[in-house]
């Protein structure tokens, strides 16, 4: 009976790391748009003072929309690494020594999975509402 219980436990563990992700992820997002909401009302130049040149000027009826993107690498390193191993195994009469050196690249950009896309919308020179997206949306902005 105690083996039916372990994988109950296992699964209620893995639930409970699952649903916990994504509570940290709604509660960074929860954040960041609550940093965001400071410009609602300031002047299209007062954010580029803060942010710098947008990335893109999108015309959207009545306005434009400034988009800004920022790419947070860390914690997540996607630069190729290298490593160089030596070893041994034998037995017997006989015995053999090896070396290697490797090369890693990841697959994907990590960049892509902490990336931010923020979308500023700008009417008569005042921010009139945002809108973000990506992975990386949480920490507060400038």
């Amino acid at each position: 009976m105690s083996s039916l219980r372990l994988p109950s436990a296992v699964a209620l563990v893995a639930l409970a790391a699952i649903a916990g992700g994504c509570a940290t992820a709604q509660s960074k997002a929860d954040a960041y748009d609550k940093s965001l909401a400071r410009w609602h009302g300031a002047s299209e130049e007062a954010l580029v003072a803060a942010w710098g040149k947008p990335r893109s000027e999108q015309p959207v009826e009545g306005g434009r929309m400034l988009v800004y993107f920022n790419y947070q690498v860390a914690p997540y390193d996607n630069r190729p690494t290298f490593s160089f191993g030596i070893g041994g195994f034998g037995g017997g009469t006989s015995s053999s020594v090896g070396a290697g050196v490797g090369m890693t690249t990841p697959i994907g950009s990590a960049a892509d999975a902490n990336g931010c896309t923020t979308r500023f919308l700008v009417r008569e020179g005042r921010i009139e509402s945002w809108t973000f997206e990506g992975g990386g949306c949480g920490e507060p902005p400038l």
